[in-house]
């Protein structure tokens, strides 16, 4: 491993978040308007595109998108772990800090050694008074460091969507012409995301994102049903519920991540954690083994199921499913992982 130059690498990570709901990526609606306007921001490179979650499910995709593994039975990487995302970072010295407003366990199946966790949950007052916002306070608590690798958790939008805005009216701007609860979820949903939105905004002016020192990755766990043929929630395994964002604030002038940016129409969660790796200074090879892309089911190892996908025509297409064997989990002793 080679270190690269001072930078920051700062993963946002989103909750049930949808791409199909943000306007940056061009809903109806203006769920996103500070990202919407970073389209003309003259000082960094910005760029919205959609990507393929790891899982449809929390505890289904975060072992995978920072354990690098694309295969969700691939049991033995996600055990070991060699290409943890943490640990990359800090044996390359890298400073590394999770924030969550939900909490460390939601990352199981993720070694957080030496890891400064921040909770904002155990800040109360913090909590209780600004919610997800309180993540832009805990920044504070992150020392200053030429080499930085900071993840940050959100907990809006998950369901119930309306708790994350009850004590901001302002935010109430959406009305649904459906006159039922369903429609009033949707609009809940949509008020939430413009929370994600402020709170992107604060986290990105305050960590001061500038041309040559940061790189900032957005995604989310997985996305959210809000009616879609008749659907609601995540955690079904289907393609819908994987459909989530991927954020991109980096320096105009690094040809090598634009190349990677610009070189898909859609990107999977293992190809994003891929290209965080190389920002981390570690060039990993593709995993061998099956070309498809997977999408996991709601439990880890497969245990509920996943799926192959391959991009086509700018579309993530389902190829095939599988069942994983249960009885192949005795080589993995899952309380150490899990």
């Amino acid at each position: 491993m080679k270190q690269p130059p001072a930078r920051d690498v700062i993963i946002l990570m989103g909750e049930s978040l949808s791409a199909s709901h943000m306007s940056v990526l061009g809903y109806e609606r203006k769920t996103t308007p500070w990202l919407d306007g970073q389209h003309s921001n003259s000082l960094v490179g910005f760029k919205a595109v959609s990507a393929i979650s790891a899982g449809v499910s929390t505890r289904g995709a975060l072992p995978l998108f920072f354990n690098v593994v694309n295969n969700p039975v691939d049991r033995i990487a996600i055990a070991k772990g060699a290409t943890n995302l943490f640990r990359l970072a800090q044996a390359n010295g890298f400073d590394a800090t999770f924030i969550t407003s939900q909490n460390e366990n939601v990352m199981q199946g993720v070694d957080l050694s030496g890891v400064r966790v921040i909770d904002v949950q155990k800040w109360k007052k913090i909590w209780e008074k600004k919610g997800d916002l309180g993540l832009i306070d805990m920044l504070d608590r992150v020392p200053a460091s030429s080499h930085r690798f900071i993840v940050i958790q959100f907990r809006a939008p998950h369901s119930p969507y309306s708790a994350y805005i009850k004590n901001r009216p302002d935010l109430h701007r959406f009305t649904s012409s459906d006159n039922n609860s369903r429609g009033a979820e949707v609009d809940s949903y949509d008020s939430a995301v413009l929370l994600v939105d402020e709170v992107v905004q604060g986290i990105v002016e305050h960590l001061k994102v500038r041309e040559n020192s940061s790189y900032l990755i957005m995604t989310s766990d997985h996305a959210e049903l809000l009616g879609d043929k008749g659907r609601w929630g995540h955690s079904l395994l289907d393609i819908d519920v994987a459909h989530v964002p991927l954020i991109l604030i980096a320096p105009k002038s690094d040809r090598h991540f634009w190349k990677w940016a610009n070189a898909n129409s859609i990107y999977s969660h293992y190809q994003i954690a891929r290209e965080v790796a190389f920002l981390l200074g570690v060039t990993m090879a593709e995993q061998a083994g099956d070309k498809n892309l997977f999408l996991n089911g709601a439990s880890p190892f497969g245990a509920d199921g996943y799926l192959k996908w391959r991009e086509l025509n700018g579309q993530a297409v389902e190829v095939g499913r599988a069942v994983s064997e249960c009885s192949e989990m005795q080589h993995v002793n899952l309380k150490s992982i899990y």
